[in-house]
């Protein structure tokens, strides 16, 4: 979300993070800023924060039923995305625990996602896609296999279509992406 939108929700966050680096640079210098000052942007800052994210799920100002069919099929790819990025294992990662305890063979581990933002270049993420990608964004998200790439947006879009055309999937209520991941 950007600043802006923030901002028309009632929510003064660029000027927040400006009274925190504020703070933040006085406190650096030697400056007395006191505790309870900098407590109270924190909190702010965690309600912006939480505002914004209820702003994210929001339904889209678009409620025509393609818009709302889009938006669906979006949250939907990033969640199945995540699932399998997330079902990664090898068997040959040794485990070694406190004390270098050796804990047994493998380790299940989150495959990096790649994207290609709207500038250009590569962006890698290593948690879930963000939100905020818009469709064309969404679609470039890929796995990196050195020199290959597997475009697991492009086919979990393929896969929600054939669902949607050949199997009856409604897409169009929008339930999928109010419920949380």
């Amino acid at each position: 979300m950007r600043v802006d939108e923030a901002t028309a929700a009632g929510v003064p966050a660029q000027q927040i993070v400006e009274e925190l680096a504020f703070a933040a640079t006085t406190v650096s210098a030697g400056s007395d800023v006191s505790v309870q000052k900098v407590s109270v942007l924190f909190a702010q800052l965690a309600r912006a924060v939480s505002q914004m994210r209820e702003l994210e799920m929001a339904p889209t100002q678009d409620d025509t039923p393609d818009a709302v069919a889009e938006a669906e099929r979006d949250h939907l790819v990033r969640r199945f995305e995540y699932i399998i990025g997330a079902s990664c294992y090898n068997g040959n990662i040794q485990n070694y625990g406190p004390g270098g305890v050796r804990e047994g063979e493998g380790r299940s581990f989150r495959y990096p996602v790649r994207y290609r933002p709207g500038a250009g270049g590569s962006v890698k993420v290593r948690g879930r896609l963000p939100a905020r990608l818009s469709s064309a964004e969404l679609r470039s998200a890929h796995y990196s296999f050195g020199a290959n790439e597997l475009h697991i947006a492009r086919a979990l879009t393929q896969i929600l279509d054939i669902l949607t055309s050949e199997y009856g999937l409604d897409l169009g209520d929008g339930a999928a992406r109010r419920q949380t991941s």
